[in-house]
């Protein structure tokens, strides 16, 4: 996952396919925001690890990632 400002992607490296994602709610983004480059952030029941700014771009340099369509579930 992929989190923005104002969106969430969720990344699949093997297609080079990002998913949009609902973004965080108030609380996530907290939680988020007090967390440090490389530290983990809690999101749902699930554990990420925030990422630095250099290791996004090496992502996103690492091939050309196409959109796929949006996502309307529940996360």
């Amino acid at each position: 996952m992929l989190f923005g400002k104002d969106l969430a992607y969720r990344v699949n490296v093997k297609k080079q396919t990002l998913q949009e994602r609902p973004q965080l709610n108030a609380g996530a983004q907290m939680r988020y925001d007090a967390t440090g480059d490389g530290e983990a952030f809690e999101y749902g029941r699930k554990s990420f690890r925030r990422l630095s700014h250099e290791e996004i771009g090496e992502i996103c340099s690492s091939g050309q990632f196409r959109l796929t369509s949006k996502y309307y579930g529940a996360y």
